[in-house]
């Protein structure tokens, strides 16, 4: 069952961060490892697989003030485990005394969240609401959750370029998995000829403008230029649907694009694919062939 693997997988992030965090193997998991934790993220999966979402974002975290009381002892807030899965998110300075993300929350929106300076424009269809049990004097101790379809129109996007003529196939491999980690939406690499008759590689990379700034520290720490060019530009985008189908394999996320509301593409996630061919030993090949008829089924 997919849920049941996102959920190992999830808790295997968190027993990862949980051995940095106390820089020890076999760690006991204390408040993080209560029922109350595996219902939360569960909770979370069920809803994410139900409303059929695609994809969340959230707006800067308030990051709380003062200390907590833990089973470790009192800790300042943000907790150390909170503060690594936060790593990358835009915050603010919270008024005030208390913790406003929980380690719970936290592993939530790492896994799943992308970090905006603002809202997406969207379609409004639900609002949810959340009201805490703790009393709070400086603010209201409520989360909102918008649902909605996201507006058809071009994508602002910032193409980055840059040349390099002293540096390795392996190095070059290993930026594009860290450019990729940092929130580049496309990554290429080309072989040219430089100054001087020399082979060189061109990076060639697109993000939009909240990765922008890690995207350019990533490239000036890891690589050896020492200048890039980039530009804004808009591209033209098709709706986009992932839903779940059942298949012989279980079910499996399927992308739809849309044009004009009507389907025009379809694919498997990849990564599930793959998943499911290292779990059941077939080839990859095999299974994309036998799942070919539901994808032209789509696109009909």
């Amino acid at each position: 069952d997919s849920l049941k693997v996102e959920l190992e997988e999830i808790f295997k992030k968190l027993f990862d961060e949980e051995e940095k965090v106390h820089s020890e193997r076999n760690i006991k998991l204390h408040e993080i490892g209560s029922l109350d934790t595996l219902l939360d993220i569960l909770g979370f999966l069920m809803a994410k697989e139900f409303l059929n979402i695609s994809s969340f974002s959230v707006g800067p975290l308030p990051l709380g003030s003062g200390f907590i009381k833990t089973s470790h002892g009192l800790i300042s807030v943000p907790a150390p485990l909170t503060e690594n899965f936060i790593k990358g998110f835009l915050t603010i300075p919270q008024k005030g005394k208390g913790e406003t993300i929980t380690p719970t929350g936290a592993l939530i929106l790492k896994n799943f969240f992308v970090s905006v300076k603002e809202p997406p424009p969207i379609y409004l269809e639900k609002i949810g609401t959340g009201f805490g049990n703790r009393k709070v004097k400086k603010y209201p101790n409520v989360l909102k959750g918008y649902l909605g379809k996201a507006e058809e129109k071009n994508e602002e996007i910032i193409e980055i370029k840059f040349n390099l003529d002293d540096y390795t196939g392996q190095m070059a491999g290993n930026l594009m998995e860290l450019l990729f980690k940092n929130g580049a939406k496309d990554v290429l690499i080309y072989p040219v000829t430089m100054k001087k008759s020399r082979p060189g590689i061109l990076f060639e990379v697109l993000c939009n403008e909240d990765s922008f700034e890690k995207i350019k520290e990533t490239i000036f720490k890891e690589s050896t230029t020492l200048g890039i060019r980039y530009k804004k530009m808009e591209r033209a985008v098709m709706e986009r649907e992932i839903i779940n189908v059942n298949t012989v394999f279980g079910k499996i996320p399927l992308k739809l694009g849309k044009l004009d509301g009507k389907i025009v593409q379809a694919s498997f996630e990849y990564d599930e694919l793959k998943k499911i061919s290292e779990e059941k030993k077939i080839p990859l090949k095999e299974i994309y062939l036998r799942l070919n008829e539901i994808v032209l089924k789509f696109i009909k």
